[in-house]
């Protein structure tokens, strides 16, 4: 084979063959669905591995809200925060097969008071008289990845009695307040590090919940989960808490990984 006609075979594999792709998939909310300006149509969603294999089963669902840091419209920040990188890896699509749904929140402009963000307080360090009651609408970022569940949910063999909301940071924020809205489309939520309000604790109190703060968080006052966990076990939640007395606002991958992926394996056992 001539040298040219080598290298262009060598850029065609790299450019297509299977091991280069991504495996997340960019999806388009239809333009059917009315939705501002501000948000993002586009989405990246996770496919389970050998779908077209399995044509008769429906599978789980994972919502992932990213944190703050991947605002844009690129599609691919949130994608590479800890639990969508752990769910794309061979071992874990093996182990827990499902489809993962990441919307993105998008980036303001220089003229916004406040970031864009999934839900409209973001208070962090509020005083607790101000944790307890809420009329704040849904945002629009929160509008758009509902729109983009009920898009996955029309188009995907997904199972909807596993159907699970999980978030980080700014995300474990808006899984708070998406779940409190429509806790009766998830059989679970697991959150890292998330802002809360003790005011939304009956609606989600109907979910089962896992979730993880660090004492030491700089970012988000470890206070605010605590009233959360007392509201919810108040109402009677079904609720587990793990608090880590080192541990900062950097703790999403432990909170994941640990004890052989102990949360992700109670995620997939909840069942609506």
């Amino acid at each position: 084979m001539k040298p040219l006609l080598v290298l262009a075979s060598l850029f065609a594999c790299t450019a297509l063959c299977p091991a280069q792709e991504d495996v997340y998939l960019r999806q388009t909310i239809l333009d059917s669905v009315p939705l501002p300006t501000t948000v993002n149509r586009t989405y990246r969603l996770l496919p389970p591995a050998n779908l077209a294999a399995k044509p008769n089963e429906k599978f789980p669902l994972v919502i992932y809200l990213h944190g703050g840091g991947s605002r844009g419209d690129d599609n691919k920040k949130p994608i590479t925060e800890p639990l969508p990188k752990l769910l794309a890896t061979p071992e874990l699509r093996e182990k827990f097969p499902c489809f993962v749904l990441v919307p993105q929140c998008k980036d303001g402009n220089a003229l916004d008071e406040r970031p864009n963000n999934w839900t409209r307080w973001e208070n962090q360090k509020a005083a607790p008289s101000l944790w307890l009651k809420s009329d704040e609408e849904i945002s629009d970022q929160l509008r758009a990845a509902i729109a983009a569940l009920d898009n996955v949910m029309d188009k995907q063999p997904i199972d909807p009695a596993r159907v699970y909301l999980t978030g980080v940071s700014m995300g474990g924020s808006g899984s708070w307040s998406w779940a409190s809205r429509q806790p009766e489309r998830f059989a679970a939520i697991l959150t890292v590090c998330g802002l809360s309000e003790v005011c939304r604790a009956a609606p989600i109190s109907k979910v089962p919940v896992w979730t993880f703060h660090g004492a030491q968080d700089e970012v988000v006052p470890v206070q605010r989960t605590r009233d959360l966990v007392s509201a919810l076990q108040g109402a009677g939640g079904k609720v587990k808490y793990t608090e880590y007395p080192d541990g900062g606002h950097n703790i999403a991958k432990q909170s994941f990984t640990e004890n052989n992926y102990a949360a992700l394996v109670w995620l997939f056992e909840q069942r609506r």
